[in-house]
Order: C-alpha cells, then structure tokens, then sequence
C-alpha cells in the first residue's frame, strides 16, 4: 500500500502535467485513509477548479475549511469559486471569513493568481451594482478591485465612470487620468474624462480631450459624436 505521501507527489507530478484525472485519483486515494487532511481537500479543490468542476472544487474548499476554519487560502479558493459560479454573497462572506482568520496581513501576503481573482470578483459585482442602479454600491467595489490590483485599467474607468454619476467630478478625472497614465491607448479613459469635462462645462478641455482619441483612432465614432455635440465639425 501506498504511503500518502508518496501518493501526493504523484498526485503534483500528475497535475503540473495537467493530467487532471490522474491528480484526483491520487487525492482521493490520500482521503480514504485520511480524511482530516485539510491540505489535501484545498489542493483537490485547486485541480478540480483547474478543469472547470466548481461545484467539486466548492466541496472540497468547504471541507477543508470544516476542518480548519482558519485556513485562508481555502477561504480564498472558496471565495474565487463561489464568485465564478454566481454566488457573490458565499463569495463575499467567504473573503470576509479570511480576513477576520488573519487580519492586517491578507492583502500584502496573496499569492498573485489569487489577488487577480479576486480583484476580477469585486469589479464584476462592482458592474451588477452599476447596472441596477447603484452606482455608490459600485465604488465601493471597484475601490476593492483596484486596493488588491491597482493596475485594472478598465476598472479604474468603471470607477470614475460611477464617480461621475453622482457628480463627484474631482475623483472622476483623478481616475480617467489615471487610466490614461497607465495605458494612452485604453480610448475610454480619454472618452470619459472629456465627458466630464463637458458635464462641468469646461467645453475647452472636452474637445481637447476628445480630439486626443482622435488622434489614437482617427475614425472613432464616439469621439466625433461627442465633438459633434460640443459644435466641432468633423
């Protein structure tokens, strides 16, 4: 009979090769002997999310968990998850549950592939708040999105897109400009900062913002709309 961990090395072999099957096959073999080994749940989680079964990866998330409700990166793995398959309130009370295990420390200590999924989770529901209407609920989850990756160019203009919808103008532009510093080519950043600008009256650097987009893509629509509108023929 195997020992585990001769098992669970055959099991990482099996899954750098992205021989799934072969990975689950391992685990499971590991759990029938040991079925308090909180790490081998999280990692049987890991590949069963790795070839798209979340609601097995959910499964073995949450028993790891049962058994160690401390564990933060399956607390983070069930929140990935959850927010992958729609649950964004499991996926919030999960995050929520990682924070209070090891609080100060979750966001400087993620492992990048989790900070991105979870910063791609709060910008997502970031955008269902703005679609129904709640463009404050909103900011505060692209705040989220932006404190764990601050690079999220499309975010930071959904974030000063929802500013402008309640007239915060300054953290608006702030964040248009931002956009812009991060990516000249992102047209959208310019596109809003000029709107802006136009909703506060400042016609004189809409158009010049407007013209900039222009410059970049010479048959953009919107922009000739929008210079339309500030009475500039294009």
């Amino acid at each position: 009979m195997a020992e585990w961990k001769d098992l669970y090395t055959l099991a990482k072999e099996a899954y750098e090769k992205k021989d799934y099957k072969g990975a689950v096959e391992y685990l499971e073999r590991i759990l029938k002997d040991h079925k308090d080994f909180a790490d081998i749940y999280n990692f049987l989680g890991i590949v069963k999310h790795e070839y798209g079964d979340y609601n097995g990866a959910i499964d073995a998330f949450r028993r790891a968990v049962e058994i160690n409700p401390n564990y933060i990166e399956a607390l983070l793995n069930l929140s990935v998850t959850y927010n992958d398959v729609g649950e964004y309130r499991k996926a919030q009370e999960a995050y929520r549950q990682a924070k209070r295990a090891h609080p100060g420390r979750l966001n400087t200590s993620l492992d990048p592939f989790v900070r991105g999924k979870l910063a791609n989770m709060y910008a997502e529901i970031g955008e269902i708040y703005y679609k129904i209407g709640l463009p404050e609920e909103a900011i505060k989850e692209f705040e989220k999105a932006l404190h764990l990756k601050p690079d999220l160019v499309d975010v930071k203009v959904n974030l000063g897109v929802a500013y402008r919808d309640i007239r915060r103008f300054p953290e608006a532009i702030k964040e248009f400009e931002e956009a812009k510093a991060l990516n000249s080519n992102y047209l959208a950043a310019g596109l809003n900062l000029g709107l802006t600008y136009y909703l506060m009256d400042n016609n004189k650097k809409a158009i010049e913002e407007w013209k900039k987009v222009l410059s970049l893509d010479p048959g953009n629509e919107r922009a000739k709309m929008y210079l339309r509108l500030a009475g500039i023929r294009v």
